[in-house]
């Protein structure tokens, strides 16, 4: 199993609800919580002494969500517990690290233990969790919501494929597969209306002609929306140093269902960014999540926006 990308906001929301409730689960007894409280704090001084903005969510009575401020997503999680498949022997809890940077081999795919490591040793638990609660790099966390600005584009290119289909249905028999392939099966027919419209020819029937022109203008805008190598900045906002802070991974859409991401990225200030991604930021910041806009990108939510380079 991949690693489980929560939102910081989710969290907050999961936390104040279940603190309203009294419903933070397990009930470990004050030795557990005594030392697991122990544990945070020897986490939280190691992790800071490193990086700032480190704080902790309660996920349960004895674990807790690892989160950074210049990151939307939880970093992973911390816990004292019992983590052991098969029970056996009693109750054994364990000092335990939950992060995305972690591929444990002794689990399957499908286990989510995958994503964790156990220690009974404080100082080696310790060990690993400075060594796997660090932050993902800009090009992993862009992949992490990539989907959004896929589907957006594949969603905006159906719109468009129809309006094709639509005004073809209204000449000729001429069917657009999906995402550009094959286009004009009829191909012989339509080259030879489109002769005739740009030749100004006079149709005995004035609609005839209007829905030729019609059928001419929407495959040329159809072969200008296959999504084939289009390039698009996946932009990062977040507050660091009471500083508004863009990190840019730059992308390309290979095709409808694969992107190709950068390993480097640039990181800019509010004055340093760039005029074409400030103007399109501003129009995506006033919209919805998953609001796809063709030619300007899509608002992924939590200051994660995927724009389309000009």
């Amino acid at each position: 199993m991949s690693f489980d990308w929560v939102t910081v906001e989710n969290i907050r929301q999961r936390a104040a609800t279940a603190d309203t409730r009294g419903q933070l689960w397990g009930e470990p007894d004050s030795e557990d919580r005594a030392l697991f409280h122990d544990w945070k704090r020897q986490v939280g001084h190691a992790l800071s002494s490193r990086d700032s903005g480190i704080t902790f969510i309660q996920r349960t009575r004895t674990s807790s969500w690892v989160v950074r401020d210049d990151c939307p997503w939880a970093i992973g999680y911390i816990a004292f517990t019992d983590n052991r498949e098969q029970k056996t022997g009693g109750w054994k809890p364990t000092y335990c690290v939950h992060a995305w940077s972690i591929h444990n081999d002794k689990y399957s795919s499908g286990n989510s233990n995958r994503c964790m490591k156990t220690s009974g040793n404080f100082d080696t638990a310790l060990k690993l969790a400075k060594t796997y609660l660090r932050r993902p790099s800009p090009k992993r966390l862009a992949g992490v919501s990539h989907g959004v600005l896929q589907k957006g584009m594949r969603n905006e290119f159906e719109k468009v494929r129809k309006g094709a289909n639509a005004t073809a249905d209204k000449v000729v028999d001429i069917v657009t597969s999906v995402y550009g392939a094959n286009r004009n099966n009829n191909k012989r027919l339509y080259k030879e209306l489109k002769h005739l419209i740009d030749m100004g020819h006079e149709f005995l029937d004035p609609t005839f002609k209007s829905d030729v022109a019609a059928m001419v203008l929407a495959d040329e805008t159809l072969g200008t929306n296959t999504i084939d190598n289009v390039p698009f900045y996946c932009v990062m906002m977040y507050e660091s140093r009471d500083k508004t802070v863009f990190d840019v991974v730059k992308g390309t859409q290979i095709n409808p269902y694969n992107a190709d991401l950068e390993e480097s990225h640039i990181r800019y200030t509010e004055d340093m960014l760039p005029e074409d991604l400030t103007r399109k930021l501003a129009v995506l910041q006033m919209l919805d999540s998953e609001d796809f806009v063709d030619g300007v990108g899509v608002c992924a939510g939590h200051g994660v926006y995927y724009v389309l380079a000009d």
